[in-house]
């Protein structure tokens, strides 16, 4: 049996009461998030998109009606996604049975205009409402859409990423599109929807402070949220409006169970649960197909041993790891990169080129210069005890010197290096044993 996390306000659905001809009929939306291309199970058995795609069919199970929905960043986070840039993600989702998904800020990894080819490929629509350019124009296929279950529950969607959007990708990769303010780009849509549908949710990409913002906003039902990688263990609620979220790389799918009053246009009771995606019998045969296919196309380049870890090395480790390598080939006094940068843990045993790759998928190229203490951003020197009136050379990669200046931390100049990813991958092997 799938282990779940399970809370609710007691779901009552009587055979009679959920037929086609009765008002209060029966409904369950499977959601993902967050699922970063991660095509195969980790080392520990978790995730897997063919284990995904199971794990979803077995949630809808005999459901009366199923909707699967996901809340973003679907691509960037496995070789096949460095590689090929995102597209061919979602040609292997399209067999998880998604009915509809939202844009995450991992989406704009690989510029703005790759999202085209995602929308082309994809074939569930992908909706976004906060996203504005200057001379108009849409950047998903839709602000909003309304689905029409098969038992006749009419399912308002409304799409937003979060506006911290542009502090969260590389600056140039949005062009001229702004992320405006969550709040303001969806209310408006969401009386429109409560008007015409009978459940209306809020299918987001966001921070928490936006996540809560919307519980206050009239006809919203739901939050089906993601970006924030731990997950819930238990819905964020209030008496009208819930948010929900579920830990990421596909290591679990979220199950909410309704049951909808479709002549009030209500919810009367709900139920939710995560549900476990590990150590799979039977993944998805049509899913695994495509996942092989293109494994294949990126193996040779990956599945290479590269050392022998003697303990698992959590992700703050791995961090610590990678500046000490960052460090030690650039001959700088201190190294830093952002936690975010670090997507993956180490485990005991072979490591090889795939795992880095997984650890570290971003195209970042390494940044060095020389800087005085004080110039640094106050929590750099904090956490590292530098001495402000110390002159330093630095090591870092250019997103995070992009981040400082945008942020107004200092406009710091640098000189360019090679990909981080091809440094990690020499010094790495050049160890030969991590302890």
């Amino acid at each position: 049996m799938t282990p779940v996390r399970a809370f609710g306000a007691g779901l009552v659905c009587a055979a009679l009461a959920c037929a086609a001809g009765a008002p209060e009929r029966g409904l369950t939306i499977v959601h993902t998030n967050d699922l970063h291309a991660r095509l195969l199970p980790d080392a520990k058995g978790r995730g897997g998109f063919a284990e995904v795609a199971a794990t979803i069919r077995e949630a809808c199970g005999d459901a009366d009606a199923c909707l699967v929905m996901d809340g973003g960043d679907m691509v960037q986070g496995s070789p096949v996604s460095s590689l090929f840039e995102g597209v061919p993600v979602y040609e292997i989702a399209n067999r998880l049975g998604i009915d509809v998904a939202t844009l995450g800020n991992h989406e704009f990894d690989y510029g703005f205009g790759k999202i085209a080819q995602f929308t082309d490929a994809a074939e569930f629509p992908i909706i976004n409402a906060n996203m504005h350019h200057p001379d108009g124009g849409q950047l998903a296929d839709a602000p909003s859409v309304v689905l029409t279950t098969e038992n006749g529950i009419r399912v308002g969607v409304v799409g937003a990423v979060t506006a911290k959007l542009p502090y969260l990708v590389t600056p140039g990769l949005l062009g001229e599109w702004v992320a405006k303010p969550v709040i303001e780009s969806v209310a408006g849509l969401v009386a429109e929807l409560d008007r015409k549908a009978d459940v209306v949710i809020v299918l987001g990409h966001l921070e928490n402070d936006e996540e809560q913002a919307l519980l206050a906003v009239p006809g919203v039902d739901f939050v089906i949220s993601g970006h924030d990688h731990s997950g819930l263990d238990e819905p964020v609620a209030d008496e009208d409006t819930a948010v929900l979220r579920i830990r990421a790389f596909g290591h679990e799918v979220g199950r909410l169970e309704l049951t909808v009053d479709i002549d009030s246009d209500t919810v009367t009771a709900w139920s939710w649960e995560s549900r476990e995606v590990k150590d799979v019998d039977e993944p998805d045969a049509a899913t695994l197909e495509r996942v092989r296919a293109w494994e294949e196309k990126v193996s040779e380049h990956v599945d290479i041993d590269l050392a022998t870890v003697g303990r698992d090395y959590r992700r703050a480790e791995v961090k610590s790891l990678f500046e000490r390598a960052l460090m030690e080939e650039t001959g700088a006094d201190f190294a830093y990169i952002n936690p975010g940068a670090v997507r993956a843990s180490f485990y005991a045993g072979k490591l090889r080129v795939r795992d880095v790759w997984n650890a570290m998928p971003f195209e970042d190229y390494i940044a060095t210069g020389t800087i005085q203490g004080a110039d640094l951003p106050e929590f750099i020197v904090e956490e590292y005890g530098l001495d402000p009136e110390r002159e330093y050379r630095f090591a870092t990669i250019d997103f995070v010197v992009a981040q400082w200046n945008q942020r107004g931390l200092g406009s710091i100049e640098v000189e360019h290096g090679e990909l981080f990813r091809d440094l990690l991958v020499r010094w790495i092997g050049e160890q030969e044993r991590l302890d």
